[in-house]
């Protein structure tokens, strides 16, 4: 199936489950897709609105746990991300799971580290730039608990960004490997603060012993002037310097811009995330048949 054929069944998967969950209240049609809760987080001393996607067959057994894609600039991407992942699930290419959406309140302070070169000129454009580390304190100490205390989420977590969400993404995986079983970044700012993330994934790739995750990395073919060689520069440090239990993948998207890159690299980050996953061998699925 070539990626155009891939997009049109989605899209048409995803306008018949959005049709196929109408609930009928008196004379009130409502798509169900999604519910939202407010969380607060005492790390960041505000409130934070989260979107959550449930399998369709999550009430079926209260037995069974899912894995959990977090999805940063969540109510951008929770919409067709949930679309994704009804697929792939149906067609046994990944398990069904859970979606969580983080919805924003200041992307670039959460997203970015601090700025520490004198010659990067972005620091006064984004003056509340560099809380990384707030925000990942905020993930890994207040929503990630939350999530496993109020459903049924397996210990197979993934994060998922975009842009300056994708330079997170990296952040994470180089400073919190442990966090998350499995990364997406797509078309990652890796040039913020004269690549200092560079810099660090040398180190810290030379300095592991464990990584035990996986990254999926992706760039558009016309993603910008500092997208592209910034993702160029970090796919040779992977190959160099990559631990062997690191399992990495890159794709360039070449007729993919800036704003294009992220469905199809959600799509095929799952895919090759779950590429050694193990389909339940008959409809009767409990929580040990399911190997990652």
């Amino acid at each position: 199936m070539n990626i155009l054929h891939k997009i049109r069944a989605i899209s048409i998967y995803l306008l018949t489950t959005l049709a196929i969950t109408v609930r009928i209240y008196g004379q009130q049609n409502i798509i169900h897709i999604g519910e939202i809760f407010t969380i607060h987080s005492e790390v960041l001393q505000e409130d934070r609105e989260i979107l959550i996607s449930l399998p369709n067959e999550y009430s079926e057994d209260v037995n069974i746990k899912y894995p959990v894609i977090y999805l940063l600039d969540g109510s951008t991407h929770l919409r067709y991300t949930s679309g994704i992942v009804k697929f792939l699930s149906d067609i046994k290419k990944i398990p069904p799971m859970i979606v969580v959406g983080i919805c924003n309140v200041d992307r670039m302070r959460d997203f970015t580290p601090p700025i520490t070169s004198k010659s990067h000129g972005h620091h006064h454009d984004f003056p509340s730039s560099g809380g990384a580390e707030d925000f990942l304190t905020f993930i890994s100490d207040e929503l990630v608990p939350h999530v496993h205390t109020n459903y049924r989420a397996d210990t197979l977590n993934i994060l998922a960004g975009h842009s300056v969400g994708g330079l997170f993404t990296v952040h994470c995986l180089l400073n919190r490997k442990d966090l998350f079983a499995a990364y997406i970044a797509v078309s990652p700012s890796l040039w913020w603060n004269d690549s200092e993330v560079l810099k660090m994934a040398t180190q810290c790739f030379e300095d592991a012993k464990r990584f035990n995750t996986k990254l999926y990395l992706t760039y558009g073919g016309v993603d910008g002037a500092k997208i592209s060689p910034s993702c160029i520069n970090f796919v040779k440090i992977l190959r160099k310097k990559a631990p062997d239990n690191l399992k990495w993948k890159s794709k360039c998207l070449p007729d993919e811009e800036h704003r294009s890159t992220p469905l199809l690299s959600i799509y095929h980050g799952l895919e090759f995330i779950f590429s050694d996953w193990t389909p339940p061998a008959s409809q009767e699925r409990s929580e040990e048949k399911y190997k990652y």
